[in-house]
């Protein structure tokens, strides 16, 4: 089936990122110092979620109607050129205008100069995430995986070479990451080459997208609040840095076994988007047996590496990952269930149950943080995680059941679907 080969590009990708993903880490970490790493992740996570914010939906929205027929591909381009337009110009102007609030209470006090390059750094982002939307829409998996792969292996070159030329500077390691990104934008620009023309859409079309993608607005903002929040949470309320940079590293190490469901579903979504799919149901049952399996397999390795692979590469300082990772790590097995149920709510366009339902779980997570993270710190909010996503995951299943006819048996995942699984890695691997 061809999106059993889009998940190996986008699991390859993630496979060949991750040794530059620990490079990038492991320099930040070691050549900044504790508290500039705090502020570096702080960067990261912010410039990441403004980016997705600031799309209004419009990712999911030109893959979703480029593939359902609805939208020409060079329709999809202009319309793709418009946004980044309209998306750049309203995050620049927004932090511009937020920029004294966002400096002290979001990035704990980073400099002006620092601050000019997340301004820069977020339309390049955008961009490219953009035209990796395309270039799914066009079925081009692999040059969405080689971008992916090149911006890690760009950042951890660039990250090398600024910390030489220049230790513990912060502005350094930023303009370094602005680098990496611009030759990760300007390669996915091949989309552009290939679809070869641009084209008019009819105000039904811009009506449609824009519909569909402000519904996927609505969970997107969610979702990466709900994602990425704690991370502010913690320079807010505990004001240290170097428990934002120990929490940072812990999401870090979860979000490496995230990647799983993130390339499942990603790769199924346009899948289940194109009218020809039959049988969506089962098809997302299946992949959310093997996703249960892949998470808990990866994680149980993880266990027993964390704890002394993580202090002796970082330091002792972040010993204290242990705690928050393993508490994210049961979080992330709820967390596979709910994106791969999310992903097919919008292939199918009844994206507005999983839009609801995500902004209550990030009430119970918000709730959650409140009354845990001013006594735990880092553990309390990699708990609220953990519980909001089992409550999310719980009530993504129950509409699973009741309005697409699915059965927990279809749910269940068992021993067959991981001799399944375990075949299918090692016929890629071979392959």
């Amino acid at each position: 089936m061809r999106w059993l080969q889009n998940v190996g590009w986008l699991l390859g990708a993630q496979l060949a990122s991750l040794p530059f993903q620990v490079a990038v880490v492991w320099l930040a970490a070691r050549g900044l110092g504790p508290a500039d790493f705090g502020r570096f992740q702080a960067i990261v996570s912010l410039v990441w979620l403004v980016a997705l914010m600031v799309q209004f939906g419009q990712v999911s929205s030109v893959i979703y109607h480029v593939r359902s027929g609805a939208m020409e591909l060079t329709q999809g381009l202009t319309w793709s050129v418009l946004v980044w337009c309209v998306s750049s110009t309203v995050a620049c102007l927004g932090l511009w205008v937020c920029e004294a609030w966002v400096r002290e209470e979001l990035l704990l006090g980073v400099d002006e100069a620092t601050y000019r390059w997340v301004l820069f750094f977020v339309p390049v982002l955008l961009a490219m995430q953009l035209l990796g939307g395309l270039a799914r829409a066009l079925d081009r998996f692999r040059l969405w995986a080689e971008t992916l792969t090149l911006q890690q292996g760009a950042r951890a070159m660039c990250l090398l070479v600024a910390l030489w030329w220049s230790p513990e500077d912060l502005l350094a390691a930023c303009v370094a990451l602005c680098v990496a990104q611009c030759a990760a934008a300007l390669y996915s620009a091949r989309v552009a080459v290939w679809i070869g023309g641009w084209a008019w859409l009819r105000a039904q079309q811009s009506r449609a997208a824009l519909r569909y993608g402000l519904e996927t607005y609505a969970y997107v903002v969610a979702a990466q609040l709900h994602e990425r929040v704690d991370l502010f949470l913690i320079a807010a309320v505990r004001a240290d840095p170097v428990e934002v940079a120990v929490y940072g590293v812990a999401t870090q190490i979860a979000n490496r076994v995230r990647m799983l469901p993130v390339s499942l579903g990603g790769a199924l979504f346009p899948e289940l988007a194109d009218r020809k799919t039959g049988n969506p149901v089962r098809l997302t049952a299946k992949v959310i047996r093997a996703t249960i399996w892949a998470v808990v397999g990866v994680g149980v390795v993880l266990c027993f590496l964390v704890p002394w692979v993580v202090p002796v590469a970082l330091g002792d300082t972040y010993e204290a990952v242990v705690g928050p990772f393993a508490v994210l790590l049961v979080g992330t097995v709820f967390y596979s269930v709910q994106i791969v149920l999310a992903r097919h709510f919008q292939a199918v366009d009844r994206q507005r149950w999983v839009v609801v339902v995500q902004w209550f779980a990030l009430g119970v997570h918000l709730t959650l943080n409140a009354m845990w993270l001013p006594t735990w710190g880092a553990l309390g909010a990699a708990m609220a995680s953990a519980c909001s996503y089992a409550v999310l995951a719980s009530l993504l299943l129950a509409l699973f059941v009741v309005r697409e006819g699915a059965t927990l048996r279809e749910l269940t995942p068992g021993l067959a679907d991981a001799r399944r699984l375990r075949e299918e890695v090692l016929s890629r691997w071979r392959a």
